[in-house]
């Protein structure tokens, strides 16, 4: 099961001092690297996606899925993107 990362783009978050975009690269890089989230491009933009079934890295809590992590922190699951009707354009449709 995946799940979507948060709405906020990455590119907003690296309107930051270098060493924070440096930081938030190897994160990502190294989480991609594991398995644990996976880029997905959709026109111009790209799709984090968060694979929620693995267990957390650290030895002491491997008998814990990262899924229920993100629940304690508020993640609700999966969550669809709203699709416009016919007559609605996609650059109309809050996101």
């Amino acid at each position: 099961m995946t799940a979507p990362a948060p709405k906020v783009g990455l590119s907003r978050r690296l309107r930051r001092p270098p060493t924070f975009n440096l930081s938030i690269f190897l994160i990502i890089s190294n989480l991609e690297s594991e398995g644990y989230i996976a880029k997905a491009k959709e026109g111009r933009r790209i799709r984090y996606s968060v694979e929620a079934t693995l267990p957390l890295r650290h030895s002491t809590q491997q008998d814990k899925q990262v899924g229920k992590l993100l629940e304690v922190l508020g993640w609700k699951g999966q969550t669809a993107r709203k699709k416009p009707d016919k007559k609605t354009k996609w650059s109309k449709v809050k996101r």
